[in-house]
């Protein structure tokens, strides 16, 4: 059974986050001394492990203060839909196993094109690709599924394998809730995915059946 697990609601997200930072900053300079010491192959993956979460909660912090503080200016531009996702989907596919994943095109037109601030609607497909890479068994199906239904472009992110049951669909958005507590994981990153998506008046969706399958889906309007 899966417990739950939330910090302090009034805690600052960000000096949460630097907390994390400095803890995983730490085993860095720790591993870093035996890796130089003995070149332990161990040492080495947990190094790399370190190093790639402590980059992902640098930029999760700059993102979330951004947002929350100074406001952020969108900078939309008009842009072809199928090629955008085309390339966000081969770069990311490629630096994890690719066979997991799976691109489908419903009835999308190829030369579609919505107007998006392109910085925030990459970086939320990532935070929801990688969200899905983190929370499904390593042999589990990933898919991104694009298509056109009524006046809406729906981007769909599903990952088999694991659900979210009821009572958490919608806390999973809020600032540092976990289900599980996990120390490479900041509790931030649908935070701010769902950020990126209501600064450009878009929707992002959960559903999932709480055991086989969680899909997010975001819903940009085609005549916004």
């Amino acid at each position: 059974m899966s417990t739950s697990y939330q910090n302090n609601s009034s805690l600052d997200p960000c000096v949460y986050s630097l907390h994390q930072m400095q803890t995983s900053a730490g085993i860095i300079r720790g591993y870093f001394d035996l890796f130089c010491a003995e070149g332990n192959k161990e040492d080495e993956a947990i190094l790399k492990k370190e190093i790639e979460h402590l980059n992902e909660l640098l930029g999760q912090v700059l993102q979330l203060k951004i947002s929350d503080t100074t406001g952020k200016t969108l900078e939309k531009k008009e842009v072809e839909i199928t090629p955008f996702l085309e390339r966000v989907f081969e770069l990311f596919s490629k630096t994890n196993d690719v066979d997991r994943f799976s691109f489908l095109l419903g009835s999308v037109p190829q030369e579609l094109t919505i107007s998006t601030d392109i910085f925030l609607l990459e970086e939320c497909l990532r935070i929801l690709l990688q969200n899905a890479v983190k929370h499904s068994p390593s042999h589990a199906a990933i898919s991104l599924v694009v298509d056109v239904q009524d006046s809406d472009l729906i981007i769909a992110i599903r990952n088999e394998g694991v659900g979210i049951t009821a009572e958490f669909k919608e806390k999973v958005f809020e600032p540092l809730f976990q289900i599980k507590r996990n120390h490479n994981n900041s509790g931030l990153g649908l935070t701010l995915a769902k950020k990126f998506v209501e600064l450009q008046n878009h929707l992002l969706e959960l559903e999932s059946d709480g055991e086989n399958y969680v899909t997010f889906f975001l819903k940009i309007p085609l005549n916004s």
